[in-house]
């Protein structure tokens, strides 16, 4: 409820620890939860969030560390909705009342001010059994270089665009899910940008071969290092900016448009298998 606190801070010197809310069903939180570093060292710990058909989760989250790494947050419904900051966070498509029973669909909704929020003090990790959909746009908040993680078992789409001062990662057909497909993809129409950090669109199952899903880029990608595995598209819009760390291909075929471009400041990196395909 709202005021309450879940806690399992360091005191001094240490990690912060974990914090787990989880059920079967529908889970709904409003307290703050709370896992930070020790004052004089220590990381960040982890809290996670889940319920297995519905979250509603509008709590507040806290896992900085002084002295060492923020901890990471994860949220974790069957699929979940980025919605504007105007929406509520759980809302129930079609209406209706937060309940066990409630929304079997699964649909689930986070504002995006809310993560926006979030990323001051912690990574945040949205993980979806199956679909996940950015509508609204996610922005840096106003320090601290945090990672952005997005893993569905299915689809990723990105209708708004997302900036980071950390990294993005983007992973459709997650093996993090129970209910994983092969032929998941992310698909891009909005900007992404990871000021310091890399983008990173990956469709990879088994950390050793990618999913049949083909990404579709339409949009523009800017970070250090883009990082990119299963076949991906760039269409109309789409342009690839790597300033240090340069564009790699690590499996599937990389196939520009006749308007898609690659604006590479280092270079383009294909591991072996993978395949440019250039526009005639």
């Amino acid at each position: 409820m709202p005021g309450a606190r879940l806690a399992a801070n360091a005191t001094s010197d240490g990690d912060g620890g974990k914090v787990i809310v989880w059920s079967d069903l529908a889970t709904q939180l409003q307290c703050a939860v709370e896992a930070r570093g020790g004052s004089s060292g220590g990381h960040g710990g982890f809290a996670e969030v889940s319920g297995k058909a519905y979250l509603d989760f509008r709590g507040t989250a806290d896992l900085s560390a002084r002295q060492g790494r923020v901890g990471t947050l994860l949220l974790d419904p069957i699929d979940l909705n980025v919605a504007a900051s105007g929406a509520t966070d759980g809302d129930v498509p079609g209406g209706g009342t937060f309940g066990f029973g409630i929304n079997a669909a699964g649909n689930s909704t986070v504002t995006s001010g809310r993560i926006t929020t979030l990323l001051a003090t912690t990574d945040v990790v949205l993980q979806a059994s199956r679909d996940i959909t950015v509508n609204s746009a996610i922005l840096v908040p106003a320090s601290g270089t945090r990672d952005l993680t997005l893993q569905a078992g299915r689809n990723i789409t990105v209708s708004q665009p997302i900036t980071v001062l950390g990294n993005i990662v983007l992973s459709s057909s997650d093996a993090s899910s129970s209910t994983d497909t092969a032929s998941g993809a992310v698909t891009v129409n909005a900007a992404l940008t990871a000021a310091t950090g890399s983008v990173t669109i990956t469709n990879d199952r088994t950390n050793a071969s990618a999913g049949t899903g083909t990404h579709v880029v339409t949009a523009t990608i800017t970070a250090a290092t883009v990082n990119l595995t299963g076949s991906t598209n760039l269409n109309t819009g789409a342009v690839l900016t790597a300033a240090t760390g340069g564009v790699n291909q690590l499996a599937g075929t990389l196939t520009p448009g006749a308007n898609g471009r690659l604006a590479v400041l280092t270079n383009v990196d294909l591991a072996s298998g993978t395949t440019l395909v250039l526009p005639t």
